[in-house]
């Protein structure tokens, strides 16, 4: 069983290993953020005063992340095998908070940044500030917020995520609101500490002179700076003492079923124990975070692999590169050696000058040659390895990025056979993010399913529904439905060939007798038209036939009345 004694000691080891980790976070962030030359680590490679910097890290960073992220996300469910759980309702239900919830995109977009520039990142889903004004208004009081992996403990153990005996969450708080949260709660011992005192009276969070550099300052772990946080003018000390800041970690426990409070300055207790706030159809206890890796290690699923760290190396050369370039072609400027006394002041004065069609006087004897009292200083070119050593680099970024040059709006000489293949290409690599990307907006709307049927009232919430007022209660929304990202694994290449497929067959279609209607509405969907056109199409009046009189009545007929039959 977890206790705060032991999970003391994992809080440590987590806390070494992401300092040992945190020099190439701080590398990857500044080649991100094309901050190379401000980390300190970075200073001591390059003594030259012109400092050059590429963009190639930005580059591929949001390439991918432009590729992964062009549709608002939303998601699509399907009845499960216990049919627990109303399908339609859940859909209509999440797909209205992803929409309208406060921040759920840009979250998830940080989080994927995260993903690509870290090995990992993870989402938790909390609570909003505001207040519900009516019962619908409860299930809008869930936000979505990206959190950095040094502020996520796994349980190393385990192999995946739902093997898990634990995971835990670190806030950094400010100390007077952690007091207001712990305000009347119990603290727990540790059973192998044998403490007996009352611990009402014990200030856990460590008294009014708490001493900020043993509550995890904000912006801090231990005495690394974060990555993606640069140095400000100032000392930050003065400012961390008058707004103290705290790390509370919460800790989600499977074993036991429930959730505590943990914090360093009293790290043989609980500062508080609550019961696991959320549970799933199966009524297994369900934490509010949600894992995002692109890339992990294989038989270490919870160990991810950072997407830019397959090229920030060759990144950090091309800087290193570029920056000698840079100073050798500033050392290039025309200076002369003269043959002192060969030129008065005013003759030196015509050749600094440079101006076209000067006369400058020199003093030479007879049978000597300009080139005797005059010389250019010599200047050694720039070695060609260095231009060769930049195309290596460049070479070495191009097959380390599965991304293809014209994703990235770079123009190419390739053949069109060539650029197929380099979209299926693309398309399948992005797929592949796309498909993970999608897992994780499932995710997101699994857990919010379980919050939302804690937040709805027992007996329901009358919500709008395709159109209806209908009520909804908290067992329509907790099921065991499939629930899948709409659109899932697509991409902007992946959608152009699928609208050039559909556009290529409108004919064969039309041949087989597909109506207009459906053809118009498979093609507002691939090609993301506005929906106005099918409107229009339905509200326009049938077109007259071939010889159609006025209003669209058969034309009058022409031929003459039978005759009777005479006698």
């Amino acid at each position: 069983m977890l206790s705060p004694s032991l999970f003391a000691l994992l809080v440590k080891d987590h806390e070494t290993g992401w300092e040992r980790e945190m020099p190439r976070l701080r590398r990857n962030m500044a080649l991100y953020a094309t901050k190379f030359w401000a980390e300190t680590e970075n200073q001591d490679r390059s003594s030259e005063p012109i400092l050059v910097e590429v963009a190639r890290a930005y580059e591929i960073v949001e390439g991918y992340q432009a590729s992964l992220f062009s549709r608002e996300p939303a998601v699509e469910t399907s009845a499960g095998l216990r049919a627990m759980g109303d399908p339609v309702k859940a859909k209509a239900v999440i797909n209205a908070w992803l929409a309208d919830a406060p921040n759920v995109r840009e979250a998830v977009e940080e989080a994927s940044l995260m993903a690509l520039i870290y090995p990992c990142s993870f989402i938790k889903l909390c609570s909003a500030d505001a207040e519900p004004t009516a019962e619908a208004d409860a299930l809008a009081l869930v936000t979505v917020e990206a959190v950095a992996p040094w502020d996520v403990l796994i349980d190393a153990r385990a192999k995946t995520w739902e093997a898990q005996r634990f995971v835990a969450h670190r806030r950094v708080i400010p100390v007077e609101q952690a007091r207001a949260m712990f305000a009347g709660e119990k603290p727990e011992a540790d059973e192998e500490s044998g403490a007996d005192e009352d611990l009402s009276t014990v200030d856990l969070l460590g008294g009014d002179d708490v001493d900020v550099s043993d509550t995890a300052p904000r912006g801090k772990l231990g005495e690394q700076t974060l990555p993606g946080e640069f140095a400000l003018d100032g000392d930050g000390a003065e400012a961390d003492a008058q707004d103290k800041h705290i790390a509370v970690w919460e800790v989600y426990c499977r074993e036991s079923g429930k959730v505590y409070f943990w914090s360093a300055t009293s790290p043989e207790y609980w500062l508080a124990t609550a019961d696991y706030p959320y549970l799933s159809a199966f009524d297994r206890p369900v934490e509010p975070i949600i894992p995002f890796y692109y890339g992990y290690i294989p038989g270490k699923r919870l160990v991810g692999l950072s997407v830019l760290d397959r090229v920030a190396s060759s990144v950090a050369e091309i800087n290193i590169a570029r920056t000698y370039q840079a100073n050798a072609v500033r050392k290039v400027a025309r200076q002369w050696l003269a043959r002192k006394g060969a030129m008065d002041e005013e003759a030196l004065q015509k050749l600094v000058s440079g101006v076209d069609g000067e006369v400058i006087e020199v003093d030479m004897q007879v049978g000597q040659s300009v080139g005797d009292v005059l010389s250019a200083v010599p200047h050694t070119p720039t070695p060609p390895e260095v231009q060769e050593y930049i195309r290596q680099m460049q070479s070495d970024l191009d097959r380390g990025s599965m991304m293809a040059p014209f994703s990235r709006g770079q123009a190419t000489n390739a053949t069109a056979t060539e650029v197929t293949a380099l979209a299926a290409y693309t398309a399948s690599e992005v797929g592949r993010l796309a498909r993970r990307r999608d897992t994780v907006i499932a995710g997101i709307a699994r857990a919010y399913t379980e919050i939302a049927a804690v937040l709805l009232p027992p007996d329901g919430a009358d919500l709008l529904i395709a159109g209806e007022v209908t009520r909804v209660v908290p067992d329509d929304v907790l099921g065991d439905y499939r629930i899948v990202a709409n659109d899932g694994g697509s991409t902007p290449v992946a959608q152009a060939a699928k609208a050039q497929k559909l556009i290529s067959a409108l004919p064969t279609l039309q041949a087989l007798g597909v109506s207009k209607e459906v053809l118009l509405r498979e093609l507002v969907h691939a090609l993301d038209l506005n929906p106005a056109f099918l409107t229009a199409v339905e509200a326009a009046p049938a077109e007259p036939g071939p010889g159609a009189g006025p209003g669209g009545s058969p034309p009058p007929s022409t031929e003459a009345p039978p005759q009777a039959p005479q006698a």
